[in-house]
């Protein structure tokens, strides 16, 4: 599946579903003007008649004023809702996992099932591209579902509910983690969360009719004159709004199903294994509301879970999801859809499998000869990677999964606490040269945190040769640990960073590439580049500019790398000779963020111009393939982390 294709069709479908809002809301304006009309019109009959005026004239359908009236009223109240709750949901997909009562899964957990769960999300984030997402639980619900929510893949969180990690198995919980990445991957996550906003607006015509229902009931009294009107309003208000609310249902199901299967397609490409993802939606089925989420406000984010969070009957006529017997037979084709033999056939698996035992990961050894080699390698297979851009594959998985299980304990385990994230980020700074080191850690210990520098010095002993291959995946483990810092914290950390890189006074690629891609994922990188926003061709050519610099030594060799980058997004840019520019990296961030909204089809062809210049030597170093995925980061774009190098044969474990 195309990456860039997926996010043009997310875009089309954020106008689509803006057309559909805006015509609901007309709807609704003409609604309640047809009944103010109404009124009017039969009140100013009546007032000619009482007044003996004949013969009675007609007054018509159009009152200009009460048009004006209603289209401003509700235009107002729709914005506001939902203009307050997409306020609401700037603070992203923790906000959505709270309110559905979720409670950050911390890294440190000792229970087994959670640990695996934990585990089977960072492989899925280091295969994707993307720093590893926090995993919220609803310890309440004991049913089985997940969603996926946030504006970014970036910033987005799993969220899971505690019947899921008590039921699933390993395969099954990776078939549905894949299912939710896809959402993350594909641009479905973010129209998700506009669609959260945009009904609220709706909704809130019917909440305020109720209101005003109550208020007129209250205080109508014995005066029907002045009482009828108040109910009357409320009542149409309500009635409208209520139709508003079910149009907006029909918006949610429109979007949402076709996504599902799409989302299940993905998966099983994404983990080679449909049983897994398969037997997760039979899990579901066989057992009554399986999937169904107690939380008063799961209706809100229905069309967000991963099966139907709502109860059948009237619901089933709106369901956001397909059937899963459906869902099912795409995957298992022979599927004959008995739910009860699929129950009691878990519940004999489930009987008869064995306590958890530890899973005992690769020799360390055999995996860091194994990173070794990768850094070693300078040949790249640009068609790969460009095809990799979030669209990983089953060796995506395994690479990741090697490359955890290899992983020392120790450097994991500090990897997940806020503490030694830090630790380990300076630590991953710190220079090889002996008399530079030094220097700088001395000047940790005086600016860190006394508990962080306790845990920087103790990695300088035991983490003595880490390949740069593979101090990215390790900064994307520490994603979820740094986002818990307070904002004092962050600061204090983002100061001694660029103190350690700082120190020799020059900005390596990997240096930068580590710095702009941890801001990023911490949500600072806008705050990153400073001065106007670059138009869009001044800022590819700026880009360009420095890769051609950084990527090539020899100027006549960097100059062909730039033409030949300038072909391949040649459509994008003004007819006239295209410069190569000095290489300056404040320039350099300044048309990153200028071009992190571009549509599309620009991003891609970027993506591909930024390949062409860094591999026109036909050689890539490891900081060139980081420096490369710092801009598709910036432009969020997920590159997988192991695959993009022709790296030798995986080790087995």
């Amino acid at each position: 599946m195309d990456f860039f294709a997926s996010q043009e069709r997310a875009r089309k479908r954020t106008g689509w579903l803006v057309v559909a809002f805006l015509a609901a809301v007309l709807g609704i304006v003409l609604s309640i003007y047809g009944v103010l009309a109404f009124f009017a019109r039969t009140s100013a009959i009546q007032d000619q008649q009482a007044r003996r005026v004949y013969p009675v004239v007609d007054p018509g359908w159009w009152f200009p004023e009460l048009f004006a009236a209603s289209l401003f009223g509700v235009t107002l109240i729709v914005s506001a809702g939902s203009g307050f709750k997409l306020l609401w949901l700037r603070g992203g997909g923790a906000s959505v996992a709270e309110s559905m009562g979720g409670i950050l899964l911390q890294p440190t957990t000792t229970d087994f099932k959670e640990k695996r769960l934990l585990n089977v999300v960072e492989e899925m984030a280091l295969a994707s591209g993307v720093p590893v997402p926090p995993v919220y639980v609803m310890r309440e619900e004991k049913r089985i579902n997940a969603f996926a929510a946030g504006f970014r893949p970036d910033h987005a969180v799993i969220g899971i509910t505690q019947g899921a990690i008590d039921a699933f198995s390993r395969s099954e919980l990776q078939g549905v983690i894949a299912h939710e990445f896809s959402h993350i991957l594909n641009g479905d996550m973010k129209l998700n969360m506009k669609l959260i906003g945009l009904l609220q607006g709706i909704l809130l015509i019917y909440l305020i009719g109720r209101v005003i229902l109550r208020v007129g009931a209250y205080s109508g009294g014995n005066d029907r004159k002045n009482g009828a009107l108040p109910l009357v309003v409320g009542l149409v208000m309500m009635v409208i709004g209520l139709i508003g609310y079910f149009v907006g249902r029909l918006i949610k199901m429109a979007v949402s199903r076709q996504r599902e299967y799409l989302a299940d397609a993905s998966a099983v490409q994404f983990t080679r294994s449909p049983e897994g993802l398969s037997d997760a939606l039979k899990r579901i089925g066989a057992y009554a509301d399986g999937s169904r989420i107690q939380n008063p406000k799961a209706e809100e984010i229905s069309h967000m879970f991963f099966a139907s969070s709502m109860a059948g009957g009237w619901n089933s006529l709106f369901a956001t999801h397909p059937p899963l017997v459906n869902r099912i037979r795409v995957l298992e084709p022979d599927f004959d859809g008995d739910f009860e033999k699929v129950r009691e056939r878990l519940e004999r698996r489930d009987a008869a499998m064995a306590p958890p035992e530890k899973t005992e990961g690769i020799e360390e050894k055999k995996l860091h000869d194994w990173l070794i080699k990768m850094a070693m390698l300078s040949t790249i297979d640009s068609g790969k990677v460009m095809a990799s851009i979030g669209t990983p594959a089953t060796e995506h998985v395994s690479a990741a999964r090697t490359f955890l299980a290899g992983l020392p304990e120790a450097l994991k385990s500090q990897c997940h606490d806020p503490f030694g994230a830090r630790a380990v980020v300076y630590r991953l700074l710190l220079d090889e040269r002996p008399e530079l080191r030094a220097q700088q850690i001395e000047a940790l210990r005086s600016a860190a945190d006394p508990q962080v520098f306790a845990v920087v010095e103790s990695l300088v002993s035991t983490l003595t040769t880490l390949p740069m291959s593979a101090r990215l995946p390790v900064l994307d483990l520490c994603m979820p640990a740094l986002k818990q810092l307070s904002d004092q914290q962050r600061e204090a950390f983002v100061a001694n960073m660029d103190a350690l890189i700082g120190a020799d006074q020059r900005v390596t690629l990997m240096e930068y590439s580590l710095r702009r891609i941890l801001l990023h994922g911490l949500g600072e990188d806008a705050a990153y580049a400073g001065g106007k926003r670059m138009e869009n061709h001044l800022a590819i050519l700026s880009i360009l500019s420095m890769l051609a610099a950084r990527g090539h030594e020899d100027s006549t060799v960097a100059d062909g790398a730039f033409a030949r980058a300038v072909d391949a997004v040649r459509p994008y840019l003004p007819d006239q000779p295209a410069i190569r520019s000095a290489a300056n990296l404040t320039e350099f961030d300044r048309a990153l963020t200028s071009l992190s909204d571009a549509a599309p089809d620009l991003k891609k062809q970027l993506m591909v111009a930024c390949m062409t210049c860094l591999s026109f030597d036909q050689t890539l170093t490891t900081e060139e393939f980081e420096l490369f995925r710092c801009i598709a980061a910036a432009l969020h774009c997920p590159v997988p982390l192991m695959m993009g190098l022709n790296e030798p044969a995986i080790p087995s474990a």
